[in-house]
């Protein structure tokens, strides 16, 4: 489900008619908020550079945070805020890196702790996929 989510917002920016140099060029413009002139300035240069050196179709050598807050400049139905970007990012790192989505609960002698896996975990897991399928369902408008 999260290689549609990626492929789809990709897709969605091409269908804008955006391409790469849209996309390094709002980086340029600073659209960073928060973010020290250096560190803009480096990630710029660093997709540029990875841009010249491997050729992949556009976006693939940019940070899903960055395809994320540039859609949705661009697309302002599709802007989120911090936190639904984050949890995002969060779920697409525990995906592709194959982390374990939950921490384990303490050892306890509690009788009435039935999960090995701490519940919040899961339930901010679902948090996120939901919000995943809800932009899904913009992209797809």
């Amino acid at each position: 489900m999260f290689n549609v989510f990626e492929t789809t917002l990709r897709q969605k920016l091409a269908n804008l008619g955006k391409t790469n140099d849209d996309i390094i060029n709002w980086i340029k413009k600073d659209n960073f908020k928060g973010n020290i002139k250096e560190k803009r300035v480096d990630k710029y240069e660093r997709y540029e550079r990875n841009i010249k050196q491997i050729k992949l179709p556009d976006f693939q050598h940019i940070e899903l945070r960055d395809l994320l807050k540039f859609l949705g400049d661009v697309y302002p139905s599709f802007k989120m805020n911090k936190e639904k970007i984050q949890t995002i990012i969060n779920i697409r790192n525990n995906i592709m890196h194959n982390k374990d989505i939950s921490s384990r609960q303490s050892t306890t002698i509690d009788i009435n702790k039935e999960m090995l896996y701490e519940r919040k975990d899961y339930e901010k897991f679902i948090k996120g996929y939901d919000i995943i399928i809800e932009q899904l369902i913009k992209l797809q408008k």
